[in-house]
């Protein structure tokens, strides 16, 4: 890719560890286009770097998809963007659901579109596989709000998929009001972007591939679309430089080939010069960049925690990484039966927190931690390392070995 595209690019995006605030479609680009890489791009262009990620309906290989946990988790692997897909109720709420009917996640009937508020949070979006009897089961149907609070807690943005919105003035409206315009894109096509963009000017748009679209017209359609998603086949390095040309970004699916390919589909997409994709196991993809977060371990006595817990949680948001195994000794350097963290991250202690040394080797997906370090006669029982290091690159392969062995269920 041209020098002029990386400063372009760059100056959009500082890297994962800052919220991903992206250009309005009527912003300036200084890019000259070149038809002629439209039916030969040569050398793939080179997208962003670091990627940007989306996460498709949160992270549902570690809870129930389209749940506040599925959301949460992708947080705390860095992602930035969550995918949700929207849809309102009868009575004007708006709720994150991917299907219409409720039947297929939460065991219930009807669609949501013709459902009350009060009949939808008193459903269980936990209730199917791999789900039923797990630490998740029971979860509501998040409302739309509490997803943008949290996104607007972590500095990330979102992904609107939206599937049937009645009031569109108030949903805009309420994105605004969080503060997730700049850093968030719509799935909307035909009039109604047009329409829409004519009254918010600032609304970001994601365009998805038919898959039979010249070049000429994905180049014509950056006008109003800074994004552009769909399927990894659609996407040979020369339509990504047409986009590219347009000073839009390309984020296709990594998933479509199914969760054993899905690293394997990211680095085909990034190969190809795209800038990122949408992902179903943020866990996987944070291994793949080959990044891992930043994490610490600390005492909480957060809602849902309890006391006498100590909690991995990502450095700087604050939430938990669920799932990862965590050493426990006691002041006497008496090894115990250490465990997984739960889903908020934590691991109970049998006494005081302040007696116990809690640590994290660091996989490919986090870095080191470790909480409290005693000294004895014989020296540290433990370095305070809380803010860790890098694990060795193996680490990567024997963390993609077993993520692809790892049933979904939680252990």
């Amino acid at each position: 890719m041209r020098p002029i595209r990386l400063l372009i690019l760059g100056a959009l995006f500082a890297g994962l560890a800052e919220a991903a605030t992206l250009e309005r479609a009527d912003a300036p680009c200084a890019e000259a286009a070149e038809p002629a890489r439209w039916t030969s791009a040569g050398v793939p262009d080179l997208g962003r770097r670091p990627p940007l990620i989306s996460a498709h309906r949160g992270g549902i290989n570690l809870a129930p998809e389209n749940t506040l946990w599925a959301y949460r988790h992708a947080f705390a692997y860095g992602m930035d963007f969550v995918e949700v897909d929207v849809r309102e109720s009868l009575d004007g709420v708006l709720y994150s659901m991917h299907d219409d009917e409720v039947a297929r996640t939460t065991g219930g009937s009807g669609a949501i579109s013709t459902m009350l508020s009060v009949q939808i949070d008193a459903l269980n979006a936990a209730n199917f596989e791999p789900w039923i009897g797990s630490e998740y089961d029971p979860s509501p149907v998040p409302r739309l709000e509490e997803i943008m609070a949290l996104a607007r807690d972590t500095g990330r943005g979102i992904e609107f998929d939206i599937k049937f919105v009645k009031n569109y003035p108030l949903f805009f409206q309420t994105v605004q009001d969080y503060g997730l315009m700049p850093r968030s894109f719509f799935n909307m096509s035909g009039d109604v972007v047009t329409l829409a963009q004519a009254i918010w000017p600032e609304l970001r748009v994601i365009y998805n591939l038919a898959g039979d679209e010249t070049a000429q017209v994905l180049y014509d359609e950056t006008d109003r679309s800074i994004v552009y998603g769909s399927s990894m086949a659609k996407f040979p390095p020369e339509i990504v430089a047409a986009i590219h040309d347009g000073c839009s970004v390309v984020l296709p699916h990594s998933y479509d080939e199914g969760e054993a390919n899905e690293a394997a589909e990211f680095l085909r997409g990034l190969a190809n010069g795209t800038d990122g994709a949408q992902i179903n196991q943020p866990d996987v993809i944070r291994a793949v960049l080959a990044d891992p977060v930043a994490v610490k371990l600390e005492p909480s006595t957060a809602d849902g925690v309890g006391e006498q817990a100590v909690c991995l949680t990502n450095a700087e948001n604050g939430l938990g990484l669920p799932y990862k195994p965590l050493a426990v000794s006691q002041r006497d350097r008496k090894a115990l039966p250490g465990g997984s963290s739960n889903r908020q991250g934590c691991i109970k202690l049998p006494g005081a927190v302040a007696d116990y040394v809690v640590s994290f080797a660091g996989d490919a997906t986090a870095k080191t931690a470790q909480y409290n370090s005693f000294t004895t006669p014989d020296g540290p029982a433990g370095d305070d390392g809380r803010h860790g290091g890098s694990p060795p690159a193996a680490l990567l392969l024997l963390f993609l070995f077993a993520a692809a062995r790892r049933r979904r269920s939680p252990q």
